[in-house]
């Protein structure tokens, strides 16, 4: 019994290891897409970023060195959701 929740909490620590929020998809292996496509919470962080984050067109950020851009196109740049 101990070995197995061992064993299952590593499992469980490197399958969330690939839902994106340590390792975004643009940063990820290619060999390694098949486990972020293949988590569900993948789409839960895709699809609440997306819904809440995705229209603030008109709310701008700023960036190291003075750069500024929108929320949804930081979203778009660095996590590749549309």
């Amino acid at each position: 019994m101990p070995t197995a929740i061992a064993g299952s909490s590593g499992l469980i620590m490197l399958w969330n290891l690939f839902c994106g929020f340590l390792i975004s998809r643009p940063n990820m292996k290619p060999w390694y897409l098949w486990a972020y496509y293949a988590n569900p919470p993948t789409w839960t962080i895709y699809g609440t970023a997306v819904s809440q984050l995705g229209d603030l067109t008109d709310t701008f950020i700023e960036l190291p060195g003075g750069e500024s851009m929108s929320v949804a196109e930081y979203i778009k740049g660095a996590f590749s959701y549309e």
